[in-house]
């Protein structure tokens, strides 16, 4: 992950007044019991952040469980992302104090989608 990215996602936290754990990259996710656990708490506090400190009346364990649920299946749909300069660019753009990897799942698909798959399908040949 590039330098840039990197300190877009980790200094946004803190402008906000919120300190979170370290962003994961997906596609860097190797899957040990450690990343698994950071994982789950930086998920953990970005839903409650974003649900029950943010002045929003969601606060409830119901919404609270499924976010959790909805953002852990985004990230582990994003590891097998495979173009990661367009990941990489999702994050820049999508990546602000919550960690919202549903909504960049979201913008990855919808422009991974989009994109030609061979050179022949490119409008100038």
């Amino acid at each position: 992950m590039s330098t840039c990215i990197k300190l877009l996602c980790l200094c946004l936290p803190l402008i906000s007044g919120v300190a979170h754990a370290e962003f994961m990259h997906p596609m860097d996710f190797a899957g040990s019991n450690e990343e698994k656990q950071r994982l789950t708490t930086m998920i953990e506090e970005s839903v409650n952040q974003s649900y029950c400190k943010a002045g929003f009346d969601k606060c409830q364990q119901t919404t609270l469980t499924l976010m959790m649920k909805s953002e852990l299946n985004a990230f582990k749909a994003l590891t097998m992302a495979n173009n990661r300069e367009l990941l990489d660019k999702k994050i820049a753009t999508y990546c602000n104090t919550t960690y919202p990897y549903t909504l960049i799942k979201m913008m990855y698909d919808y422009e991974a989608s989009s994109l030609p798959s061979t050179h022949s399908e490119l409008p100038f040949n």
